[in-house]
This record gives C-alpha cells, sequence and structure tokens, in this order.
C-alpha cells in the first residue's frame, strides 16, 4: 500500500505504556517497511521492549531528508547503538528515554539543528562529564528545550565527578533557549551552569538527589540573567519525600520554576533552608507565598524539622512576601519560629507582610496571636484571616 500511495509524509507512532507493553510481528513488520521509504518519514516515535526495539533501530540507517522528530523510549536499558550512517539534516527535536548511547555518538553529532533535545532517565553506562555535553551543546544554538535527566539508581558515576576539565570548558550562549530541565547531582547541575548563558529562559524544573550540602551560585546566576524570568508567587511545601518549591509569573499563571529536593525522612526543611538561603536575590520578588508541610512521620531524628532556626532561615529567604498562606502543617513549627528569641525579634521576620491566613482548630486557634499582637505593638500590623478550609497543595 505504501509503495503505491501519494508521496504524503509518513508519521510513525507506536508507544507503548505500562499497562499495554504488548508489540506484534506485525506490528515490527509494519513500522519496518514504513522506514523503509526514508525520504517520506517526518516524524518517529516509540516504546517496546528490548527484542522488538532492537529490530526497528536497525531500519533507522542512512539520510531520513524530513525527519523532523525522533522519540526512542525502550522500556529497559538499552546497548543497541544508532547504526553509525544514519542522518536527518531536518531533526528538530531528539528525545531518548533510557537508552545507551555515547555522547559523542553519531545521533548527536548529527543533530546540529535541534530545537529541542531530550536525554532521560540516562543509564550508568551512558554517563558523560558536564564538559563533554557542553561541547555538544555548543553546536546547538537554535536551542530552546533542554532536558538532562540521570538515572537515580547507581550514582557511583556521579560520585566521580570530575570537575577539574571546567576550567577549560568553552562558555557557551543558548540564546534561543526557553526551558531548561535537570534531574542528577547537584554538582553536575553547577558544573554545567556554570558556562551556559540564557537570556530568554522562560522556564526551569530541578530536581535534586540526595546529598549532605547542597551549593546553588551557578543555579542562581543562570536564572538570574535571564530576562523572562521572574516570580512573584511561591508555593513550597514538603511531604514523605521531600521538598519542592514551585516559583510563578503572578497567582494565575503557570509555574516557571520548579525545584524539587528528594529526600527522605528526616532534614527536609534544613536543605530547603539551605538551598533557598542561596537563592535569596531570586525569591526577593516574592509578595505571594503558600507553605505547606504533608510529612506526618515523626521520629527522633526528625527533631531538625521543627526546628525555628532552620524556619526562619526560609522566611528570611522571602523578605518581602506580603501574602503569606499557613497550611495546617506548618502552623505549629511557623508559629513557634515566629515567637522572639534573644537573637531575633519577629519584626525582623517578613518585614513587609501584610496579611496572614490559615484555617484554624480547636488546637491552634491561638497560634499566631502573640506575632500578630508584637507587630501591632511595633507599628507594622498584620492581618489575620481564618479560613474556613484546609489548604491543599499538588505535591
Amino acid at each position: 500500500m505504501l509503495a503505491h500511495s501519494p508521496p504524503f509524509p509518513i508519521i510513525i507512532d507506536h508507544f507503548l505504556t505500562d499497562n499495554d507493553d504488548h508489540m506484534t510481528t506485525n506490528d515490527v513488520e509494519g513500522i519496518i517497511l514504513a522506514l523503509g521509504h526514508r525520504d517520506r518519514v517526518r516524524r518517529i516515535r516509540f516504546q517496546a521492549p528490548f527484542a522488538m526495539m532492537e529490530k526497528v533501530i536497525a531500519p533507522i540507517d542512512g539520510e531520513f531528508p524530513m525527519l523532523e522528530y525522533l522519540c526512542i523510549a525502550p522500556m529497559h536499558d538499552m546497548n543497541v547503538l544508532f547504526p553509525n550512517t544514519f542522518q536527518a539534516p531536518q531533526l528538530r527535536h531528539l528525545i531518548l528515554v533510557n537508552f545507551t548511547y555515547p555522547i559523542g555518538s553519531s545521533l548527536l553529532s548529527a543533530a546540529m539543528g535541534l530545537v529541542g533535545l531530550a536525554l532521560i532517565h540516562i543509564p550508568p553506562s551512558t554517563y558523560f562529564q558536564p564538559h563533554e555535553l557542553l561541547h555538544r551543546l555548543s553546536l546547538m544554538p537554535q536551542l530552546e528545550i533542554l532536558w538532562i535527566g540521570f538515572d537515580p539508581s547507581d550514582s557511583r558515576n556521579h560520585a566521580d565527578l570530575d570537575v577539574t576539565h571546567m576550567h577549560n570548558a568553552t562558555h557557551i550562549s543558548l540564546p534561543n533557549l526557553r526551558f531548561f530541565r535537570f534531574r542528577g547531582l547537584n554538582a553536575y547541575l553547577e558544573a554545567l551552569l556554570s558556562r551556559i548563558t540564557a537570556p530568554h529562559l522562560e522556564v526551569v524544573q530541578v530536581a535534586l538527589w540526595e546529598q549532605r550540602t547542597y551549593s546553588v551560585p551557578c543555579l542562581l546566576q543562570f536564572m538570574s540573567t535571564s530576562e523572562d524570568l521572574r516570580l512573584g508567587s511561591a508555593i513550597l511545601s514538603f511531604n514523605g519525600g521531600g521538598a519542592k518549591l514551585s516559583g510563578y509569573p503572578n497567582e494565575t499563571a503557570r509555574s516557571v520554576f520548579d525545584m524539587q529536593v528528594e529526600v527522605g525522612p528526616g532534614h527536609k526543611v534544613s536543605i530547603a533552608a539551605q538551598i533557598l538561603n542561596g537563592l535569596n536575590p531570586l525569591l526577593s520578588s516574592v509578595m505571594y507565598l503558600t507553605l505547606d508541610y504533608n510529612d506526618y512521620r515523626w521520629s527522633p531524628e526528625l527533631q531538625d524539622e521543627d526546628a525555628p532556626t532552620n524556619w526562619r532561615v526560609i522566611l528570611r529567604s522571602f523578605n518581602n512576601v506580603k501574602n503569606l498562606l499557613v497550611g495546617e502543617g506548618v502552623i505549629g513549627k511557623l508559629s513557634r519560629s515566629l515567637q522572639s528569641d534573644d537573637a531575633e525579634s519577629p519584626n525582623d521576620l517578613l518585614p513587609e507582610l501584610k496579611e496572614l491566613a490559615y484555617c484554624p482548630t480547636n488546637d491552634n486557634a491561638d497560634a499566631f496571636t502573640g506575632f500578630i499582637d508584637a507587630r501591632q505593638n511595633a507599628g507594622r500590623p498584620v492581618t489575620l484571616v481564618h479560613l474556613k478550609d484546609a489548604i491543599t497543595t499538588p505535591f
């Protein structure tokens, strides 16, 4: 049928889900037949088990003059490489999920005109250093979307992260980059961003693995130099999986900054305080803040979650907030943090605050009375708003 059909563009789309991992022989034969018409294939998108994927990768050789979109997502880590003869001069979007490939493969070498690049769930066998990735990105000046995500199941290669090469790494500019997403180690992110300028960033999404200390000066610089990335509203939430900060241009817009730290029980608040303190200049524009805490497990090693010192560091990171919305799980922790101590008074925290809202219960109806009275006496009144329904956050 294909041999006698009009020369319309061919789209190959066979994406299995977790509930449907069945791929028939007829499916494979059909894909191979369609791939034979290289001059007509415009879009390739498929996910399949290893045995089937191996069969459909082999025909992706030679030149595909019309191919603009390529997405391949094996259902398990693969060791199959693309044929060295593969060429796609018009390729604009490349998405590889859970796929083993060297950073210097012919697939990436031929992708200089990319608009979107996503290397997702990169397995340990394909690990590459930041300076190697930077070299490839320097050949993609049209890039608008960049998504880099490593497989967290094996961090041994990340433990050997070699940043000595970064001193000689080329500083690159990605003038068209709008969307950046990363998942991996803090050190890798910082090394990568230390050499990238993206003046027109619109969305940044970061997920960091658990470690002892965090440093984010390069992330701050990367975001601060953007002319199009400004935060006016933020939600900071905690649950059993860690901490997440979502930032918005205003109260009604979609998030433009999402940062999640994947942390087990304990130390979520202290880690959040550490990171937010480093992002203070970026967060100083936030005027509307929501705090929520949905992890109700407790054990002796979780005492830092209730330490007022950590919560005060967090509050100082949002020093221009005017409206604060407090979730039920944060009420007790926050009220203790807002009480006077020898080093700091309530007037030093959230100096611009005008309104504090929460849903009172019989146990916490007077939680913020002392803070409200202290601010009133200081001539810097804060309006207390009692909500009818408790707030909920999606994290």
